[in-house]
């Protein structure tokens, strides 16, 4: 039985690194310190990615906690069990949202900054 991305911790893909042999003339833009940078991005990426995994996975562990609560749901204590499933799920739920749209920020902003960047370069270096 494989682990859950939550069982493993933010850490497990530490040991994935991004990296890439860039010959000239592409070394002019892509130099050693900008892919350093980018294998950085790389690293948070994976991290994020690997939140809204864990997330996912809480996701389906609760809806399946939920069905076991509603239909149990015979006494009041029972009431409040299910009223403290539904509160996980809305927080589950944002931040589930947060996270999806600081992963689509980011690399929006990477790819907006870069190509940016390389007009700019094309425009005074070329």
């Amino acid at each position: 039985m494989p682990l859950s991305a939550s069982a493993t911790g933010i850490h497990s893909f530490d040991f994935l690194h991004l990296g890439y042999r860039v010959n000239w003339p592409v070394s002019i833009i892509l130099t050693p310190s900008a892919l350093k940078i980018y294998a950085e991005i790389f690293n948070f990426l994976m991290k994020v990615k690997l939140a809204i995994f864990s997330l996912t996975d809480s996701w389906c562990l609760l809806k399946d906690l939920m069905h076991q609560t509603d239909r149990n749901c015979n006494s009041h204590l029972q009431e409040l069990e299910a009223s403290h499933v539904k509160t996980l799920i809305n927080m589950r739920h944002q931040l589930n949202h947060f996270i999806s749209m600081l992963q689509q920020y980011v690399q929006s902003q990477l790819s907006h900054v870069s190509w940016c960047r390389f007009l700019q370069l094309l425009k005074h270096k070329v």
